[in-house]
């Protein structure tokens, strides 16, 4: 089987109903059941269940955790719950606004994997951020094959 890199990306308003959270969780096992290595940021919600959910399967999955602050983190399958400290994406001052943090973070990301990698975005249109919207675009303009799951849609 050859490597199967998902990045996951999604609306952390999606973390605010249990509905929404039961939808996403779902989709997220189906997603990355094939999976070889998870890569998602440290946001509450999408992020940190797909990091949960990959270390949950029988065989579980690598991930990396993309922090806002700049650190970029490793998680090895098979072995303990343990973090530990992969070569930095960038600094805590990547940007001088905080509130754009989370997206120079998605950016570094999608631009590190390139084409090698899929992304699964779970999204909710009510979020105010429009963050995962902003990454699907990033990923999609570098060639990355992106799956959008939306909220609500038919």
């Amino acid at each position: 089987m050859s490597d199967q890199i998902v990045i996951v990306t999604g609306s952390r308003a999606l973390a605010d109903d249990p509905r929404t959270i039961a939808w996403a969780r779902g989709i997220l096992a189906r997603e990355l059941a094939s999976a070889t290595l998870v890569v998602a940021g440290d946001a509450r919600g999408p992020d940190a269940w797909a990091h949960e959910i990959a270390r949950g399967f029988v065989a579980s999955i690598d991930c990396e955790r993309w922090c806002v602050n700049g650190a970029r983190l490793g998680r090895v399958a098979g072995a303990d719950a343990t973090w530990r400290k992969l070569s930095p994406w960038g600094t805590p001052e990547t940007t001088t606004d905080p509130r754009k943090r989370p997206l120079a973070r998605n950016a570094a990301m999608v631009a590190y994997y390139t084409r090698a990698a899929r992304m699964v975005a779970l999204i909710d249109p009510a979020s105010r951020t429009q963050g995962t919207q902003h990454t699907v675009g990033l990923a999609r303009a570098a060639g990355i094959d992106v799956t959008e799951h939306v909220w609500g849609a038919m």
